[in-house]
């Protein structure tokens, strides 16, 4: 696992514990840091993008986040996460949940299993499938083309699935991280237990217009855990913004 404390966060005893979603890296969150370090530390957790990764469960994830806590005297984390780094997110308020003050989800994977995600990394036909076309990326863009002219695939999630594998490093990102995560899956039930038991809030955010994160995932996360704050938002699933970065911060 690699990550990064900002400079200030050493003087404080709360930690803000960031995951950023595919496609971004740890500056998405610098904005968010700059409004919090006042009253925060902040450390952001990167994506398991590339293929040496040893915290392919969620026990050794946990494991390794409690190390950091316990390294940097943490009395209390607040977690926040965008798309698929919500997983990570989610996975604290399971494994960790005595430290947990409060737990922010924007556009949140993790919820419902992924189908397409389940077949190309957890079977050996679908992932040497899947670790073809990402490295063979004519054939997938000529796929997914096939997929958009047929219209079985509308023009944003074209735009979206194209863009993520837009050249040999975004492809090969791609595959790690879902091969990478493909066992961190998040036990709702659990998390509703722990948030009865520990008392901490959950809050999500959902994009009102977002084909990646449908709004059924909001349902279900409701269903699940009852006691989850929904707040839709007028946008797509491009959530993540300094608009909601200010909201969140004097929030908090």
């Amino acid at each position: 696992m690699t990550f990064h404390i900002s400079p200030h966060s050493y003087q404080h005893k709360q930690w803000i514990f960031a995951f950023y979603g595919f496609g971004q890296h740890a500056l998405v969150f610098d904005y968010f840091i700059q409004l919090t370090k006042n009253k925060y530390g902040c450390i952001v957790i990167d994506l398991p993008y590339h293929e040496a990764c040893n915290e392919k469960t969620k026990e050794a994830f946990a494991d390794k986040i409690k190390e950091i806590i316990q390294q940097n005297h943490i009395e209390k984390i607040i977690g926040i996460s965008y798309s698929m780094g919500s997983k990570y997110n989610l996975v604290l308020a399971e494994n960790l949940a005595m430290f947990i003050d409060k737990i922010i989800l924007i556009a949140p994977d993790g919820i419902k299993i992924n189908f397409w995600a389940k077949l190309a990394t957890s079977t050996i036909a679908g992932n040497f499938l899947f670790k073809f076309l990402m490295s063979h990326l004519h054939i997938y863009i000529k796929i997914i083309s096939i997929l958009y002219s047929s219209k079985l695939l509308s023009k944003t999630m074209y735009s979206f699935v194209k863009w993520h594998v837009r050249n040999k490093e975004s492809a090969m990102n791609v595959y790690h991280s879902w091969t990478n995560m493909k066992n961190i899956v998040p036990d709702l039930k659990a998390i509703n237990a722990n948030q009865i038991k520990y008392q901490f809030d959950i809050l999500a955010y959902f994009g009102k217009f977002d084909e990646v994160i449908h709004q059924n995932i909001a349902k279900k996360l409701v269903k699940e855990i009852p006691n989850t704050k929904i707040i839709e938002l007028e946008k797509t699933h491009k959530l993540l913004d300094d608009n909601l970065f200010n909201h969140i911060a004097s929030s908090l």
